[in-house]
């Protein structure tokens, strides 16, 4: 199971609470009912391919139209360490902390690993995984473009180096860790159409399983789309559960008996009603699950107060 950037977590202060998402426990939800028919699991931390999308046009350019595989990394690890990606830096450890967490809270028994060790301490064996995916969407664009221009580029000059990354996480983690599957959102499919290809060829033997994404806009939120510090008020207005809301705020937006929730409410609740049920314990309400793993998961507790805030 792979899981990409989440631009919010970065905290100026601290001893402010988790910004991440509690809607995370969705996956791990998956993760954990499958787990109990004898699947195992790997944790795989993409939030380093968010360098990708800030990489300047000048130093994507300089890779040429059919790149080697050891100058692509070495763009990519350079950038990731220039001063100004410090917010992209801090985000990523962030995630990867909270993936770990989230791990042992839900008892998913899975090892996490990270692409940016991946890169550099992999004793070649990713530079050489990128090669073959560099080589694999080359064949494609000739073979097979339509399936290539059906995964869409978000504009950044970097963005079709998206691809050969997702392609050769995916014979890394086979080759390395012998991983024979992936899963993930059905936004994901054209990605991993072209990993089965690949895998097809390789003659290995390679299951793609998708989830829904849930009721709420594909993908994370923006960055900073919830500013460090926002009140619930604000944050109610993304109908979304962060680790760092009060509990009052988690009893509101999960309350059965709300007169005032609309469709779209009503929506998310169930939404997360659905994800919780593995995790909830007898006679807990879903409220009552959702704000213990949020204390258990590092999030807000009621005892928590941080320069003078209060709970209103």
């Amino acid at each position: 199971m792979g899981f990409g950037y989440n631009g919010n977590l970065r905290r100026e202060d601290q001893s402010w609470p988790s910004m991440e998402r509690l809607d995370m426990l969705q996956y791990f939800a998956y993760m954990f009912a499958l787990q109990q028919q004898g699947i195992s699991w790997t944790i795989w931390d993409a939030s380093s391919y968010q360098i990708v999308n800030v990489l300047p046009k000048k130093k994507v350019d300089s890779l040429g139209e059919n790149p080697r595989a050891e100058n692509v990394l070495d763009a990519i690890l350079s950038e990731f360490e220039r001063p100004k990606r410090a917010e992209i830096r801090d985000n990523c450890k962030e995630r990867l902390r909270n993936l770990c967490r989230f791990s042992l809270i839900t008892g998913v028994e899975a090892p996490v690993y990270n692409t940016q060790d991946a890169f550099m301490y992999s004793c070649g064996l990713f530079t050489q995984a990128l090669g073959s995916a560099l080589e694999y969407v080359a064949k494609l664009k000739v073979e097979n473009p339509d399936l290539v221009s059906r995964i869409q580029r978000n504009g950044n000059p970097g963005s079709w180096l998206y691809l050969p990354l997702e392609i050769a996480e995916a014979m890394f983690l086979e080759t390395t860790f012998g991983v024979k599957g992936k899963f993930g959102p059905r936004s994901e499919q054209y990605f991993d159409e072209c990993i089965l290809g690949l895998q097809e060829e390789r003659g290995i033997g390679y299951t793609a399983l998708w989830c829904p994404l849930g009721p709420r806009p594909p993908g994370y939120l923006k960055q900073r789309d919830i500013q460090e510090r926002a009140t619930d008020a604000e944050i109610s207005t993304k109908r979304v559960l962060l680790l760092c809301n009060w509990d009052k705020y988690y009893e509101n937006l999960l309350a059965d008996d709300n007169p005032t929730e609309d469709q779209n409410s009503r929506e998310y609740r169930m939404f997360v009603k659905s994800y919780l049920e593995p995790f909830r314990r007898e006679r807990e309400t879903t409220a009552e699950c959702a704000i213990r793993l949020k204390g258990e998961l590092g999030g807000r507790k009621e005892s928590f107060f941080v320069k003078g805030d209060e709970q209103k």
